[in-house]
């Protein structure tokens, strides 16, 4: 992916951020601009994952949606701290999104989980 795509990208998931209207718009915004960052801006990746993950507690923990918002932020926690080399820390939040996964059936997000594991 070239610098412009890259550059275009944040800039669009910058303003998805701006624009979210809801608690759970905003959380998958923080996530998916966190995700963006990953490689480019890790602090504030890590910033705006653990923005997400705050913004998820705040939400019914009872609904499914809840959950998969917060499946994707403990595993975008995961990988932004095991990018950090923290894998110790890394790994309690990989666990709790896998779980989370699982229980909802999403394949993917397990993949996902377990690639940010190595």
């Amino acid at each position: 992916m070239g610098q412009d795509t890259v550059t275009s990208t944040i800039a669009e998931l910058e303003e998805r951020l701006k624009r979210s209207q809801s608690p759970q718009e905003k959380v998958a915004a923080l996530n998916a601009l966190a995700w963006e960052l990953r490689y480019h801006d890790l602090s504030r990746a890590l910033e705006l994952a653990q923005a997400a993950a705050e913004t998820v507690q705040t939400l019914d923990p009872h609904s499914d949606e809840t959950e998969h918002l917060l499946a994707d932020s403990l595993s975008s926690l995961a990988t932004l701290i095991g990018l950090e080399g923290d894998f110790e820390h890394s790994l309690p939040h990989a666990l709790a999104a896998q779980a989370l996964y699982e229980k909802h059936n999403d394949a993917i997000g397990q993949i996902r989980v377990w690639r940010a594991l190595g």
